[in-house]
């Protein structure tokens, strides 16, 4: 129960206390950050919010088989919607709205959670806006997103915030036994939109990554020879002006770990990549990894202007490489 989290998520769990012993709403928002712990957070607050002591440790239950019952989705009095395809339709919240409209025998509140809230067409938003305009006491509801922007904005003032912080890396590490740890960091840092384990196991993502990889081996060892390889390892595989740019994200980070490596002999992102990490940071004094870094960040905004790709290919490693004289 909520308990459990008493000392990973420490300041989520005293503002969850607080709010149970004095300060329960009719409706929260958590707002997720990709926390490791989020769902069974909200599943635990869920089951204190219907237990008719507020308690948040097992050991103080007696008879009660409620959380025991809400963990094998036989609890009638706990409601979980879920996105129907792309979106949450209205059609789910009517029949939440019937299902909600008698009293609890069991518990002391009827809750509903509605995952990725944020996915909610308009009617369906419309249809929970006038269950949250009129609140019944003895229910509560749980919106829960990660993309909190994109609720609307009568729905989200009506409703109380929870933002969990982002776990750390290694909590996902230590949970998940993926193989490319590097993708997993870089899911992390960037991706808001899938599940982690439908990334993760997408290999076209293994193989974007691979394919940056590629271009950055394939320009430190042709140096200006490059601009003669840029069709193939890179204007063919990248057409979307943000993928390009979120390539040369990647690119800018793989550098900064090729220059903590020639600093500390370590990496912060590239894990999986780390022997051809070490093999350009061997290559290359400090001066010009640095070099190279402040060129690729200021360079990279040009894509955003909508620069010619293949001029910008050119004229990146022409600035690069020092000019032509040192082809």
């Amino acid at each position: 129960m909520l308990d459990d989290y008493k000392e990973r998520q420490s300041v989520t769990y005293r503002q969850l206390k607080n709010i149970l012993n004095d300060n329960l709403s009719h409706a929260f928002i958590f707002i997720i950050n990709k926390n490791i712990y989020a769902d069974g957070i909200v599943i635990s607050f869920a089951k204190s919010i219907i237990c008719k002591n507020k308690f948040t440790n097992k050991k103080s239950c007696i008879d009660c088989n409620i959380c025991e019952r809400i963990d094998n989705n036989d609890f009638s009095e706990l409601k979980i919607i879920r996105p129907d395809g792309l979106w949450i339709k209205k059609d789910q919240l009517i029949e939440l709205q019937k299902e909600m409209s008698t009293k609890p025998i069991e518990g002391k509140k009827k809750v509903y959670i509605i995952y990725e809230a944020e996915k909610m067409n308009s009617s369906a938003a419309n249809c929970l806006l006038k269950f949250l305009e009129e609140p019944f006491d003895d229910i509560v509801a749980i919106l829960v997103t990660d993309n909190y922007n994109q609720l609307i904005d009568t729905i989200a003032s009506r409703c109380q915030t929870i933002a969990l912080n982002n776990s750390d890396v290694n909590e996902y590490i230590k949970k998940y036994d993926f193989e490319n740890k590097t993708l997993l960091k870089l899911f992390l840092i960037y991706n808001n939109k899938e599940e982690i384990n439908e990334y993760m196991n997408n290999k076209d993502n293994e193989k974007f990554l691979d394919n940056v990889i590629k271009f950055i081996l394939k320009y430190e060892q042709e140096k200006i020879r490059m601009i003669c390889y840029n069709k193939k390892y890179f204007i063919d595989l990248f057409k979307q002006k943000d993928e390009i740019y979120y390539v040369f994200e990647l690119i800018t980070l793989f550098y900064k770990d090729v220059l903590q490596y020639k600093i500390k002999k370590s990496v912060n992102y590239f894990d999986s990549y780390i022997y051809e990490v070490e093999k350009i940071s061997n290559e290359k004094t400090k001066e010009e990894i640095i070099k190279k870094l402040n060129i690729i960040i200021r360079s990279k905004e040009n894509i955003k202007s909508g620069m010619n790709i293949n001029l910008f290919l050119e004229k990146l490693i022409v600035e690069l490489e020092g000019g032509i004289k040192n082809a």
